[in-house]
């Protein structure tokens, strides 16, 4: 119906019992047009090339394209790709092997201009349609690829019948996607974050409230508040006073 095929070895030839079936071609003419490919053979790390050439005679294009240095698709690295609204996440997994930093670094093409950010080390890589990832053995990266690029976050904290509720807005022209905030409680009298009252919280349109209950025994006091666009690694701070005395 419009779609296309790709097979290694010819479909359907056994029954479910692993016998021969006696119309064992009947699928060969779904490979007889431009529409289907059939390989012939069992696929494995030497059939790169034959695979290759099986998906340009298909006319198949991925959304994001990517190349090793030698200009050939990499063979140590894992590319996963996330959707949240019109945000859209790539992450890049090489292997642990030494060689991989040989195939770097990778050139990646996207389908149009996106304002490109590191997730991991929270900055801004530029408005980009093409890319460059330097690679190293068992290293990581996350992209964010955004429609618009935020300019900062706004965040406010305040105590009601023994809860903690936080809203957070996120600034950006013209409106922002949908997005990801992770928050950090910091009690009265404390250095660290409290764990029990991080959260993460997806952001619709760039905005977010959660209200988080107490315990009866949290401390009085000032307590901290920190809110961080995971994409951007935007961050703002909010102040709210405990007086249950």
């Amino acid at each position: 119906n419009g779609g296309r095929l790709l097979a290694d070895l010819p479909p359907g030839t056994h029954d479910e019992h692993g016998s021969p079936r006696d119309d064992a071609a009947r699928f060969s003419t779904l490979f007889a047009g431009d529409r289907g490919v059939c390989l012939g053979r069992s696929a494995n790390q030497d059939s790169t090339d034959a695979l290759d050439k099986a998906v340009a005679t298909l006319g198949i294009h991925g959304a994001v394209r990517w190349q090793a240095a030698d200009g050939r698709p990499p063979q140590r690295v894992r590319m996963y790709r996330f959707q949240l609204g019109r945000t859209r996440y790539l992450g890049i997994l090489p292997s642990a092997a030494p060689e991989v930093e040989a195939e770097g670094p990778l050139t990646i093409d996207l389908p149009e201009e996106y304002n490109v950010y590191d997730c991991r080390a929270g900055t801004r890589l530029g408005s980009l349609r093409r890319l460059t990832v330097a690679l190293r053995p068992g290293e990581p990266h996350v992209l964010a690829l955004l429609p618009h690029k935020p300019t900062g976050i706004q965040a406010t904290a305040s105590f009601a019948r023994n809860s903690l509720t936080v809203s957070a807005t996120l600034a950006a022209a013209p409106e922002p996607a949908d997005h990801v905030f992770q928050i950090t409680v910091t009690r009265a009298g404390e250095a660290q974050p409290f764990s029990c009252y991080t959260r993460g919280v997806v952001a619709p349109q760039g905005r977010a409230e959660i209200t988080i209950p107490l315990a009866l025994n949290d401390p009085d006091g000032e307590w901290t508040v920190q809110v961080r666009d995971v994409a951007t690694g935007l961050g703002a701070v909010a102040k709210a006073v405990l007086a249950r005395q």
